[in-house]
């Protein structure tokens, strides 16, 4: 069985030991990636060598994208696609990826399952050079699972929240906090959290880490809901 990971960085591997060849490129990494994400509804073979070969002619561009899937079958001894004489799927019997069952969970509900797959935004520190329409790609993909993560935690935060499970709270908030350290809302969010569960001190140390960063890379100040919650919670303590 062949795993592909694509949430925190790019890395195909195998049951069977380590890869080499094909597996390794960037561009045959870049085309499994491709097909993953299109799903059961797959993806066209003529999108793909608009990704992949965007300056080339059509001719050339099928040739390249060709001989890219034999050399894949090659290397990695097995065919990971199902083929169409137009489109392209991944197979899910020799091929398992992280993104894939990362959305199942959440279409799930299965929310704790499908952070803990979430291990870093979709092909963290992974480039393709001089290709405007692949990068164009993975940003909207890249955007819309981290948009799903952060819905996820928002929703296990809620829950711990209505439960009274204000230790959980504080680590979903937390690990919100920690995917968007810029938003208001996430600081917000912990730092009543970590009031609700007695820990004054630590909200305000987040208080100040989150105006300080703001700061710093924004050369902005808290919204006025911090702010106010922040004044209100010094005005209890005193």
């Amino acid at each position: 069985m062949l795993h592909l990971a694509t949430l925190g960085g790019l890395i195909l591997e195998s049951d069977g030991g380590p890869l080499a060849g094909a597996a390794l490129r960037p561009r045959p990494l870049a085309l499994l990636a491709l097909v993953a994400c299109a799903g059961l509804r797959g993806i066209t073979r003529d999108k793909v060598m608009a990704y992949l070969w965007p300056d080339s002619d059509v001719g050339h561009a099928r040739n390249c994208l060709k001989q890219t899937l034999f050399a894949l079958r090659h290397d990695l001894h097995c065919d990971p696609f199902l083929h169409s004489a137009a489109m392209l799927w991944l197979d899910p019997q020799t091929i398992g990826v992280d993104c894939r069952a990362f959305l199942q969970a959440v279409e799930q509900r299965a929310f704790r399952t499908a952070v803990e797959l979430y291990r870093g935004p979709f092909l963290d520190g992974f480039h393709l050079g001089r290709h405007a329409e692949f990068e164009q790609w993975l940003e909207s993909e890249r955007a819309r699972l981290a948009h799903r993560y952060e819905l996820a935690l928002q929703t296990l935060a809620s829950s711990a929240e209505a439960a009274g499970d204000h230790a959980a709270a504080v680590e979903w908030w937390q690990r919100l906090a920690d995917h968007d350290p810029l938003s208001s809302w996430n600081a917000l969010g912990l730092m009543k959290a970590l009031v609700a569960a007695g820990n004054r001190a630590g909200a305000l140390r987040h208080a100040e880490r989150h105006k300080r960063l703001l700061r710093e890379e924004l050369n902005a100040e808290p919204d006025t809901g911090e702010r106010v919650f922040v004044k209100q919670l010094l005005e209890r303590m005193t």
